[in-house]
């Protein structure tokens, strides 16, 4: 069985392009508990962060698309997905250790899994 890891350990490769345009994007990283934070902080609702953590964490990527751009999230060390329970335990932790709460409320986000 693989060991916990938590979600300030697990290191994220961030694409950003605007709606339509991937001319502009930009590429980063991030670590899994700051993007997390950031998607409260938007005030995007606790179901459907869940709803994208947990795919990224089982598959190793998701896209996102929002109202003026998409992000395209993939776990940096692929070693770091998980199974289900896994994953619900990584996302659970967080929200125990960092007690978010949204902003605002905004449309939802909606995910999308790639699948390799």
């Amino acid at each position: 069985m693989q060991t916990l890891i938590q979600a300030d350990q697990i290191m994220l490769r961030l694409k950003k392009s605007m709606a339509g345009n991937d001319e502009h994007s930009q590429l980063s990283g991030i670590v899994l508990s700051a993007k997390l934070n950031q998607l409260f902080a938007d005030g995007y609702a606790q179901d459907d962060i869940y709803g994208l953590v947990i795919p990224l964490l089982m598959q190793g990527k998701v896209h996102i698309d929002m109202d003026d751009r998409s992000e395209r999230l993939e776990v940096a060390d692929q070693s770091h997905r998980f199974q289900r329970s896994q994953a619900v335990q990584v996302f659970e932790d967080y929200l125990s250790a960092y007690h978010p709460t949204p902003a605002a409320p905004k449309p939802r986000v909606v995910p999308r899994a790639i699948v390799a």
